[in-house]
């Protein structure tokens, strides 16, 4: 079984040798970089642990997708390709979101999040979940994902 037939959260294991203090001080590094996310001060020792967790929810909302459009057959046979199609449509729907009614055309949310459609759900979504004070982009992942319900 593959990463894409069954979801999972899926930790790197030197994560679990640091202690908290270490974890706030690379989440306040990357931060600050502009690689990850902006979170809040009090949330940066789950930052790690809510961006998989969007991981996560965007594999199931993406089975929950091929299940509702009767595609799971095709997922089945690729799921790779299918999960990427369904994480640009995800990505082509925030951004419109954000433009329709932020009315903001920002496409950034972290240089990860620039890596890829999986990386920028998760990074949004981590950023949603860590912070009183969303960007844009993360309002718009948030509405987005009432709308997919």
């Amino acid at each position: 079984i593959n990463e894409f037939e069954r979801p999972q959260i899926i930790f790197n294991k030197s994560i679990q040798k640091n202690t908290r203090k270490d974890i706030e001080q690379t989440a306040k590094e990357n931060i600050k970089e502009g690689y990850w996310s902006k979170s809040d001060d009090s949330q940066l020792v789950n930052k790690v642990m809510l961006h998989e967790i969007g991981h996560f929810v965007q594999r199931v909302l993406t089975e929950q997708i091929s299940i509702k459009r009767n595609e799971t057959e095709l997922r089945n046979s690729n799921p790779r390709a299918y999960d990427k199609k369904i994480a640009e449509e995800m990505h082509q729907k925030v951004l419109k979101i954000n433009k329709n009614k932020y009315n903001d055309n920002s496409t950034h949310i972290s240089k990860y999040g620039e890596s890829d459609r999986f990386e920028f759900f998760a990074e949004t979504f981590a950023e949603l979940m860590t912070t009183n004070n969303p960007s844009n982009l993360a309002k718009s992942l948030d509405d987005y994902l009432k709308g997919e319900k």
